[in-house]
């Protein structure tokens, strides 16, 4: 999925049409345009808020790894355009 990262005030909004099958399947429907502050916590978004947040304020790809029922792993990298953190790259590897 793509996450925009807007920064006065930070925010991240989920890019329209960039958010891949499996992560609608996980989820139970679709993100495309929705803040990260304003969607419910569930697997697989549980803890995303803080890792793009960190990833913005590292400037570096940071990684969660969730062992628990429906495991599964998530690297964000950050993209730069304009001189700052513009966009997030969030991939993931379901067990």
């Amino acid at each position: 999925m793509m996450v925009e990262a807007t920064n006065k005030p930070v925010r991240f909004r989920i890019a329209f049409g960039l958010v891949g099958a499996d992560i609608k399947q996980h989820y139970g429907h679709d993100l495309s345009g929705k803040f990260l502050d304003e969607i419910d916590a569930a697997a697989p978004l549980q803890f995303l808020l803080s890792q793009c947040s960190a990833t913005v304020e590292s400037r570096a790809p940071t990684y969660y790894r969730n062992d628990g029922a429906g495991g599964y792993s998530r690297l964000v990298l950050p993209l730069w355009g304009d001189g700052r953190v513009g966009m997030l790259l969030v991939a993931y590897a379901f067990a």
